[in-house]
């Protein structure tokens, strides 16, 4: 019965992880990188104690959100 419940959990956590992926996109098209990444580590220390799936994918949505701030942090520097 662990088994089921650990499943479970773990399913929960990848929907969580989903849901935060899909806002941390639109914050993204909205040009706002410092909520993304905020959005993106919240609730990391839940996954911290997860299984490796649940890591992976919260890597995932912390490196997007990383990136993106690295490809546009060049563009404005120029403005400055």
């Amino acid at each position: 019965m662990a088994g089921a419940e650990e499943a479970d959990n773990t399913n929960a956590i990848i929907t969580r992880i989903e849901h935060k992926s899909r806002k941390i996109e639109t914050l993204l098209k909205q040009y706002k990188p410092v909520e993304a990444l905020k959005t993106a580590l919240e609730g990391t220390y839940a996954i911290i104690v997860g299984d490796e799936r649940c890591k992976a994918a919260q890597w995932l949505v912390v490196h997007r959100a990383i990136m993106w701030c690295t490809q546009i942090t060049p563009v404005i520097l120029e403005g400055v």
